[in-house]
């Protein structure tokens, strides 16, 4: 609309406008892409979550390359192979995109993941049969959460009993003493990205 009124105005010398103008649209876009960065540092740590950190991301790259087209009009007369530059970035962004959202899918911080426990992590000072268990825990292993000050944590726990063999190794060539013993576990249900220091160590 402005490039139309000033070639009413002033007839020829319309182009020339066009390539006046051209810089001051490149600049407000990236006053917007860095506003967005800086955005970024004052979100709480609760809001960082992998939605929100990719929607703010897809408004970024498609900021940043709205930046780039405008601004290779000009480039492009000067450097011939910066359209075979600018094609590889693009694919790097793609790639890194589709990266970020395969992580999000697969790797959220919302189902527990199975693992094995060593009991004597839980009950030192005895042994058991079998040594270790099997059970849903949440923890850096089992979700990936939209920064690194925020841990894949416990939400909710159920308790199970399970039984094991006791063993006691007797002396003087007496046979191994054995019995059986329930001990109490907790597994994972649900998941959650919160700040570590809320959480002992069990929870992660």
């Amino acid at each position: 609309m402005c490039v139309d009124a000033k070639n009413k105005n002033n007839g020829e010398g319309a182009e020339d406008n066009v390539d006046a103008d051209e810089p001051a649209a490149v600049t407000s876009l990236s006053d917007t892409i860095t506003y967005l960065g800086a955005s970024l540092v004052f979100l709480p740590p609760m809001a960082m979550t992998w939605p929100t950190l990719l929607s703010l991301f897809c408004v970024f790259l498609i900021l940043e390359q709205a930046s780039s087209h405008q601004s290779r009009h000009h480039i492009h007369r000067k450097h011939p192979n910066h359209e075979d530059k600018s094609g590889q970035v693009d694919e790097d962004e793609r790639l890194a995109l589709k990266h970020s959202e395969r992580v999000a899918e697969a790797g959220s911080c919302d189902l527990p993941r199975l693992q094995t426990v060593h009991v004597s992590d839980h009950y030192p000072g005895r042994y058991f049969l079998p040594h270790c268990t099997l059970l849903h825990r949440c923890g850096k292993h089992a979700g990936c959460c939209g920064t690194d000050r925020l841990r894949c944590v416990a939400k909710e726990k159920e308790k199970v009993v399970l039984r094991f063999y006791s063993v006691r190794i007797m002396g003087h060539g007496e046979p191994a003493e054995r019995k059986i013993e329930k001990l109490t576990f907790y597994n994972h249900t649900k998941c959650a990205c919160s700040p570590a220091v809320h959480y002992s160590k069990h929870d992660l």
